[in-house]
């Protein structure tokens, strides 16, 4: 079996001879076999850390400088973890950084993970290979830092006020063309947990394209999706203030008004709940593979969660009725059988029965066609008019079936009126009684 691997590739300050490039300074201290200049590029483009100017002059401790994260899609994925060093690969100045990027081409290498959770995972570095050259990274050694789903719902319940804003954030990233965000916060841990978050209530693909960087030295001006800045050093960032972007000041929970779509609303409301966070991931993972929208993300709940309430049978009915054949053959049964518990109205078991009969849905035929008499028996005694005409297939009804379906109809036309006769003999000969 051939293992699915990352690339990798380190930038930082190199002495003469210890890097890719020609003579020293920054560059490309090493990476694996198989970076393209594109790769390369789009690393050095967009994961780079950034040195904040003013720390360096206020002489700040190294130690005092905090991690750096990115991530972006581009010409492939790519995702970092950044640190400042202090002193060049010479000594002569400060400003030394560097990063450790993770570049694929492959989105399926990261899993069910979304970037913004390996933020201090163990698997970074601290400094340079020891060669040029570099390992690629197994992706089945991709493992969460402390952004684990647990970790990331923990977080959201913690403060009432943090789901209605999660919600709002996560609008405004649902929509490609919307505006780019700017977090603003002094503690990277807490921009990272607030774009975890929201980007594991997108589906996973959608989060994959999700650009981010923390901390930004520019982030009016970055062309990331999400941008997070020191608060000390960006006072006039704030909620209300800036008009081309959307700002969210993490310290106090604020941010700018944007209307919150019944999905990100949904979504986020479970998730600062008290439901299983890893049930709600999945939901929207399948809320994705359902087809969206409103009807897909009430069936794809519906399916993950069925010991919660269950929407409307018109819900799932028009999931169902609108569903492909893939979708009908994986998914179309419990679906239908969701359906039936709820007693629907007949004209969603008529559609039920054809497709059963069709073949289009995998359901025992015997079921739906008893519920579908006792359907229509209540449209012809609620005075809701007469079923259609047409006699019914054959469905492989047992004895004892066929028995109570007898009984119930010679009992609706002893009980009915002279008027309901007729349509009942017509009921009758149609369900082939």
């Amino acid at each position: 079996m051939t293992a699915e691997l990352f690339d990798r590739l380190l930038y930082t300050d190199c002495r003469p001879g210890t890097g890719r490039g020609a003579g020293g300074g920054f560059q490309v201290q090493a990476q694996s076999s198989e970076v393209d200049s594109a790769q390369s590029k789009l690393a050095v483009g967009w994961l780079l850390y950034d040195v904040q100017l003013p720390w360096l002059t206020q002489r700040r401790p190294v130690e005092d400088f905090p991690l750096g994260f990115a991530h972006v899609s581009g010409e492939g994925y790519g995702t970092a973890q950044s640190r400042y060093l202090g002193k060049v690969a010479t000594g002569g100045r400060d400003g030394n950084h560097l990063a450790d990027c993770l570049l694929t081409t492959d989105p399926d290498l990261y899993g069910p993970v979304r970037p913004a959770q390996l933020w201090r995972s163990g698997l970074w570095r601290a400094g340079p290979w020891d060669s040029k050259d570099c390992p690629r990274f197994d992706a089945a050694a991709l493992e969460p830092g402390p952004l684990t789903v647990d970790g990331v719902a923990d977080w959201a319940r913690a403060a009432p006020e943090r789901g209605p804003v999660l919600a709002r954030l996560l609008s405004v990233l649902e929509d490609a063309g919307g505006k780019r965000v700017v977090i603003v916060t002094d503690d990277p841990d807490e921009a990272m947990t607030w774009i975890a978050a929201a980007t594991l209530l997108l589906p996973s693909r959608a989060a994959l394209g999700i650009s981010f960087k923390v901390f930004s030295s520019a982030p009016l001006d970055a062309e990331h999706r999400v941008a997070a800045a020191p608060a000390a050093l960006f006072p006039r960032i704030a909620p209300g203030l800036v008009s081309q972007r959307f700002v969210l000041d993490a310290g106090s929970c604020a941010s700018d008004e944007a209307e919150t779509s019944e999905r990100a609303a949904f979504f986020a409301g479970h998730f600062a709940a008290e439901k299983d966070p890893y049930d709600v991931v999945d939901a929207v993972e399948l809320a994705d593979v359902l087809g969206n929208g409103r009807d897909a993300m009430l069936t794809a709940w519906a399916l993950t969660m069925p010991d919660d309430p269950r929407p409307e049978p018109e819900t799932l009915f028009r999931w169902l009725s609108g569903a492909g054949p893939e979708l009908l053959a994986e998914y179309g049964p419990v679906v239908a059988a969701m359906i039936l518990q709820a007693a629907p109205p007949a004209e969603l078991l008529r559609w039920i029965d054809a497709a059963v009969a069709d073949k289009r849905l995998d359901f025992d035929p015997a079921t739906v066609r008893a519920q579908l008499l006792t359907a229509e028996l209540a449209e012809i005694r609620d005075g809701r008019g007469a079923p259609p005409a047409e006699v019914l297939p054959p469905a492989p009804l047992d004895v004892s079936a066929h028995r109570d379906a007898e009984s119930e109809l010679s009992s609706a036309i002893l009980l009915g009126s002279d008027a309901q006769a007729d349509r009942l003999l017509c009921l009758a000969r149609r369900h082939g009684i």
